[in-house]
């Protein structure tokens, strides 16, 4: 049986041996931030954020929000993968926010205030200021705060996005048709690009391009010299709302109700519950804990428990359980396949209904196994410190436990989700 309870103990050295394996089939832990339509009232804490695997794994609801306003948009720091920024334009609170997110997709601290309080209709960032249209005009305001002052006129503007030491916006235009008015905010210099097929999204790719999605479903890739289409793909969608480009390219978009990525087709990756108002993408590397997949425990049971990301260097880091059985045993699962387990032989995720673990899936290859008694309050921490060897830089692994429960299947364990940790 390849998963048991086996009491062990993994020091350093585990990680090593991680490495020491295929690199070449790694999948990057790469997701998507989206903003959904939630309603607003006091005390209301719904999914309003959410981060969805790129590779269609799963998605994680971020936690720690709280939904205070109406929202229109929100961006990733092109230079800080954990930092994002959010427009609120509801009367109460509105104007341009930041937070922080942390380990298993956490909110840290907000700020709001100094980055302006006029609502906006859409916002980007660029390396020392965050954009923002509003009433057929582009603002910016330096991260650190500061004045908002508005540096150029863009009638009919739908998006932008912030590439230094531009801005490119798009401008929806009678016709119907499209532009990019390309903004030097540093001088208010402008240029327009070329006119396009009727679109409402643009992105940055670090491919060095422009994507636009149009509102027939097309992805426009735009050189952002000439302003020349150097490629064209169709979608199965019909209507393109929003765009994101991963740091590597892969392009992400919706249709407003699901996400969409280039990685898988036409099958889509999320679909939401209500409407998705806006998407955004990392630009830049950073250690991550992304959750996937879904847990086979009762609700409130076998959780990850992450006081630190896993940032190179950080010897004190460590994979916690809680709300497990107390005094029970639990047993946590590395490795660094997502695709495929070599030690069943099969793909992920692998029906564990054959030993014993009911409705119970496995996410992600038990190449390592760590069996451990859980306290009287149902927890227990895994020390994994990862050693400072730049070697280990993007490296991607693992995570799953499996705990202790009496009745619930013949085995009596239960699994937590996966999650997908990526050192930085």
């Amino acid at each position: 049986m390849p998963l048991s309870l086996r009491s062990c103990c993994l020091a350093a050295p585990w990680l090593l041996a991680l490495a020491a394996g295929s690199l070449a089939a790694q999948v990057p832990a790469e997701s998507v931030f989206v903003l959904e339509l939630v309603p607003v009232q006091q005390g209301n804490t719904p999914p309003a954020f959410r981060l969805v695997d790129v590779l269609g794994r799963g998605s994680a609801v971020v936690q720690n929000q709280t939904v205070f306003s109406a929202m229109t948009a929100i961006a990733v720091d092109p230079r800080d993968a954990s930092q994002v920024y959010f427009e609120t334009s509801g009367s109460s609170l509105g104007g341009t926010w930041s937070s922080s997110i942390r380990g298993l997709a956490r909110f840290g601290a907000n700020t709001w205030g100094a980055l302006g309080r006029e609502a906006s209709e859409r916002l980007d960032v660029g390396a020392t200021k965050v954009f923002t249209l509003r009433g057929g005009q582009l603002f910016a305001v330096p991260k650190t705060g500061g004045a908002n002052l508005a540096i150029a006129a863009v009638p009919l503007a739908v998006d932008l996005v912030a590439v230094d030491p531009e801005v490119f916006v798009l401008l929806q235009t009678p016709g119907p048709a499209s532009q990019i008015l390309a903004v030097n905010h540093s001088n208010g210099a402008t240029r327009t690009l070329a006119t396009y097929p009727p679109a409402r999204a643009i992105a940055w790719s670090p491919t060095l391009e422009l994507l636009v999605g149009t509102t027939t479903g097309l992805i426009l890739r735009i050189d952002p010299a000439s302003g020349a289409i150097t490629n064209t793909t169709s979608t199965s969608t019909t209507f393109i709302t929003g765009i994101a480009a991963t740091r590597f390219g892969t392009a992400v978009w919706t249709d407003g109700t699901q996400i969409f990525s280039e990685l898988l087709g036409g099958t889509p990756i999320y679909t939401a519950a209500t409407p998705i108002l806006d998407i955004a993408a990392p630009r830049t590397q950073s250690a991550s804990l992304m959750p996937y997949g879904t847990s086979c425990a009762s609700p409130g049971t076998v959780t990850f428990q992450f006081d630190a990301q896993p940032t190179l260097g950080n010897a004190a880091f460590r994979v916690g359980l809680r709300n497990g059985a107390p005094n029970t045993n639990a047993l946590l699962c590395l490795g660094l396949g997502f695709s495929f387990s070599t030690v069943f032989g099969q793909q992920l995720p692998v029906p564990l209904q054959s030993i014993g673990l009911g409705t119970c899936l496995l996410w992600s290859d038990p190449v390592l196994q760590a069996g451990l008694p859980l306290n009287a309050a149902g927890a227990a921490d895994v020390p994994l410190g990862i050693p400072n060897d730049a070697a280990l830089v993007g490296l991607v692994f693992g995570l799953q436990w499996f705990g202790a429960q009496n009745g619930a299947n013949a085995a009596g364990l239960v699994g937590s989700e996966g999650a997908a940790a990526q050192i930085y």
